[in-house]
């Protein structure tokens, strides 16, 4: 792990830190809400800054995000219901509030 960081730091022009993001969780149904029926769209990200020099996580923060759209009735085929878009999805998991307290240069 620490190898790896120091090549990363290597490559980058001695840098002292790298911002690791995960998808840690994406998935799109046909959600039956005590008979109400929606198309959704749900998904959470993770960024971990890590130091370079040592391993350490110096920053963490995620954001998880879902839509919902509703149906107007159970949907025969829920295979054929168009889902919200990954676009619109992004819209809310993309926020500036995602950086709350990163301590890196933003802009």
């Amino acid at each position: 792990w620490r190898e790896w960081l120091s090549g990363i730091s290597r490559a980058t022009t001695s840098s002292d830190a790298v911002l690791l993001p995960f998808l840690a969780e994406a998935q799109g149904e046909i959600l039956n809400d005590r008979g109400l029926y929606y198309a959704t769209r749900a998904a959470q990200i993770v960024l971990l800054l890590i130091d370079t020099n040592n391993g350490e996580l110096i920053w963490a923060g995620g954001k998880k995000g879902e839509i919902r759209l509703p149906l107007a009735k159970k949907p025969e085929d829920p295979k054929a219901v168009a889902l919200p878009t990954w676009d619109e999805l992004n819209k809310r998991l993309l926020v500036p509030e995602l950086w709350a307290e990163f301590p890196g240069r933003q802009g």
